[in-house]
């Protein structure tokens, strides 16, 4: 937890933002509804934009709120997000 400094946190949101301006990867921060406890990240990878779309989702929560349900519920709120917006990533 030493690590886990106010400029290592501000580094990691440059990063996000550097890779989201490159459309290299989109990385959204998972919270908790109730009360706003950062619970963890979801992240949209781009494997190629060509003739087709190809990506990747992934997800990390931190271990305390691990085997409650948090991944599940962020991976599916991330599908529904690609699937509502797919319209803006085609290519005709």
């Amino acid at each position: 937890m030493s690590e886990r400094t106010r400029e290592r946190f501000d580094s990691l949101v440059d990063k996000h933002q550097e890779l989201a301006l490159t459309d290299t990867a989109h990385v959204f921060g998972v919270f908790r509804r109730e009360d706003g406890v950062h619970l963890g990240m979801v992240d949209f990878s781009t494997l190629a934009r060509d003739d087709f779309q190809w990506g990747r989702i992934g997800y990390t929560i931190h271990n305390q709120y691990w085997r409650i349900g948090y991944g599940k519920e962020a991976v599916e709120a991330a599908d529904y997000c690609l699937t509502s917006l797919a319209m803006f990533f085609t290519t005709e």
